[in-house]
């Protein structure tokens, strides 16, 4: 597949190179001065985007994601697919999807969990919002990137559910640790005083 990648740092270079390992031809644009030797690079985003059949963006907030859509979508070819990996607000998803569909493009909002381990070794779980023909263009592009893809609805469900998880996973994990806390300290497992191996909340923590 064709695939441009614009936004090469600390995330989207790792999953531009995984991609080009799996034998995709990626052609990549960023801001800085960067020149990997296993992508081509192309003097703007536009030039990235023209001709591809998916465009994947990793960029830093909804503001930057607007003028790099603003720039690209005229040169994409209708029936391809932008796809944004970025961790950005509901709306900026929503507005840039309104505007690669009046294109007759296939947009999909994907955050990523995972940092900057995940997309080195291509573990990156991704949380997609778009429509189904979307989801089924990206979803073997995910499978080279990451270890699991989840399509959480329409467009801007991804980044819904990014902001969800970021929320409640480290409530979870401190209510998860204040139990344990409480077990240790009560001794309110195991039948008999001084255990609690094999509490539920002990195998949770990991």
């Amino acid at each position: 597949m064709r695939i441009g990648f614009i936004g090469l740092g600390n995330m989207g270079m790792p999953m531009a190179a995984n991609l080009a390992a799996a034998g995709h031809e990626v052609t990549g644009y960023d801001v800085s001065d960067v020149r990997p030797d296993s992508l081509n690079m192309a003097s703007s985003a536009a030039a990235a985007a023209t001709g591809r059949d998916a465009v994947i963006t990793m960029l830093p907030d909804g503001g930057t994601l607007r003028q790099v859509a603003a720039d690209i979508i005229p040169v994409m070819a209708a029936g391809s697919a932008l796809i944004d990996c970025s961790t950005v607000d509901v709306d900026s998803a929503r507005d840039v999807a309104a505007m690669a569909g009046e294109a007759g493009l296939l947009a999909v909002d994907a955050p990523v969990s995972g940092g900057v381990g995940g997309a080195r070794s291509g573990s990156l779980t991704f949380m997609a919002g778009g429509p189904d023909a979307g989801f089924a263009l990206a979803a073997p592009l995910f499978e080279i990137m990451g270890a699991k893809a989840v399509h959480c609805g329409g467009s801007g469900a991804g980044q819904a559910q990014s902001v969800q998880h970021l929320v409640t996973h480290p409530l979870a994990q401190s209510a998860i640790q204040a139990g344990i806390r409480l077990i240790q300290q009560n001794q309110l497992w195991g039948g008999r005083k001084g255990t609690c191996q094999g509490h539920p909340l002990l195998l949770a923590a990991g």
